[in-house]
């Protein structure tokens, strides 16, 4: 047990100073109720104590007295362990190091284990004691991350060891769906709620975004045009003049009641809700950005009236034709490396792609215009759906002669152009002649002089045209 530092001793006490002579003998010990006598002393303080030998003088005495110490002990309750100390009755002591205890705060030293009173420094020591370490045990934060735009969830206080709660109430974020909570942002791991709260975690809502399926209608006599599955926001490729039909679910499927749609705050029309589906044309739309909402109207009262969440649809209308970005494909050529557009070889033929699988990657772009060459012909202007080009335009491809040609698409909004290139062959059996063809010159054999002279400059600027086809496609 380590002794705490004394308070000074009292003097005198119940003794008065007393003179003595050399020599003298020194007194008896006092007495004084709860003290020990601790000697006599030639001052009050400090001095030195007297004995039987000490030098003859004349002199006062005075009594020194010792205060009584109790022990004072420290339970840490479960945690690390605190020496025990004593201290003189009525002195103070500083408290000592708090102790530690896994997954724990430390809250003080109490005069029980339960209940009692904190003990501070401050407060005098009157008798023996033990005191009893308070812990309170950690707390961690459970918070939810919902993403831009969505709405906020509350953060949970849980004890160590504890559980959260899946939140009551799922986020809401425009045009998106919830998909649950997972522990990563962008991840897929689902969190496990009833797994212990070790420390602070962060979980994410997953978002899966809108989609929603666009067809058109093109009136009497139209032309088909494909619907299109399109994201929540993203533009749609809707030509000028045309309406839209819009589509939604109602749930449950078993309501019973009429769906009102409203563009812009203006009702469109309104049509019963049948096996939880409906759907309602749109007004002719042109190019900009339209709000739908959906107001479900009850026709029994054990279904509720409700409003959809907003639906964001941009229109991109359809421009003019964009002209061909050359007359022939020599002035084609001359474009491609002035502006640097890629050339996209074919090996396969143009069946193995062109038809199929065009792909557009600006988004800023519903439409493009796409051109052939030898001499540019417009096949029309066509719809890039989820990036890809309406594969619509194979079927206006004109009969072309064996040899290179190229397809041309331009983007209706931004202009950019790409190009592909591919080769038709000869059918089998098929004579190719070397006589070159000149419409509107009579051809006699008088004179044969200027046709081979003819014939010698189209071969060479044939040969200068494919060997400038092939610098452009190693560098494409």
């Amino acid at each position: 047990m380590t002794r705490a530092a004394p308070a000074a001793l009292a003097v005198c006490g119940s003794s008065p100073p007393r003179s003595r002579r050399a020599g003298m003998a020194v007194p008896a010990a006092p007495t004084r109720a709860g003290f020990t006598f601790a000697g006599w002393w030639s001052a009050a303080t400090g001095g030195s104590q007297l004995t039987t030998t000490t030098a003859l003088s004349t002199s006062t005495s005075h009594a020194r007295w010792q205060a009584p110490e109790h022990p004072v002990t420290f339970d840490s309750v479960g945690g690390s362990a605190v020496a025990a100390i004593a201290v003189e009755e009525g002195s103070t002591f500083v408290l000592p190091t708090p102790p530690t205890k896994l997954n724990h705060t430390f809250a003080g030293w109490f005069t029980a284990v339960s209940g009692g009173t904190e003990w501070t420094s401050s407060t005098p020591v009157t008798a023996a004691m033990t005191l009893y370490a308070r812990w309170t045990l950690n707390t961690y934060t459970v918070s939810f991350a919902t993403g831009t735009g969505a709405s906020a969830v509350p953060s949970q206080t849980i004890a160590h060891g504890g559980t959260a709660a899946v939140p009551s109430v799922a986020p809401t974020r425009t045009g998106h769906t919830f998909g649950g909570w997972v522990t990563t942002a962008g991840g897929s791991t689902v969190w496990d709620a009833t797994a212990a709260v070790t420390s602070d975690i962060t979980v994410y809502a997953r978002w899966t975004v809108n989609t929603y399926t666009v067809t058109f209608d093109t009136g009497a006599g139209g032309s088909f045009e494909p619907s299109q599955t399109i994201d929540h926001g993203q533009a749609a490729a809707v030509p000028a003049g045309r309406s839209v039909t819009i589509f939604g679910e109602v749930s449950p499927a078993t309501a019973i009641g009429t769906i009102e749609l409203f563009q812009d705050g203006v009702s469109i029309g309104s049509g019963p809700a049948g096996d939880g589906k409906y759907q309602i044309n749109t007004f002719a739309l042109a190019g900009g950005t339209y709000v739908y909402t959906a107001v479900f109207t009850p026709g029994e009262a054990r279904f509720l009236a409700s409003t959809s969440t907003p639906l964001a649809l941009v229109v991109n209308g359809l421009a003019p034709r964009v002209p061909a970005p050359a007359a022939d494909t020599q002035g084609l050529f001359d474009e491609i490396e002035a502006n640097g557009w890629p050339v996209h070889p074919l090996a396969g033929g143009v069946d193995s792609v062109l038809g199929k699988n065009v792909s557009w990657s600006n988004p800023l772009d519903s439409f493009v215009d796409v051109y052939v060459y030898s001499t540019a012909q417009w096949l029309g202007t066509y719809a890039i759906v989820g990036g890809r080009v309406d594969p619509s335009y194979w079927n206006f491809m004109p009969v072309l002669s064996p040899g290179p040609h190229h397809l041309v698409f331009v983007g209706q909004t931004t202009g950019d152009v790409s190009v592909y290139e591919f080769s038709v062959t000869a059918p089998p059996g098929a004579v190719v002649t070397g006589s070159p063809v000149v419409d509107g010159l009579p051809v006699t054999g008088s004179n044969p002089s200027p046709w081979a002279s003819l014939g010698l400059l189209l071969l060479v600027l044939g040969l200068g045209m494919l060997v400038r086809r092939r610098r452009l496609l190693a560098r494409g």
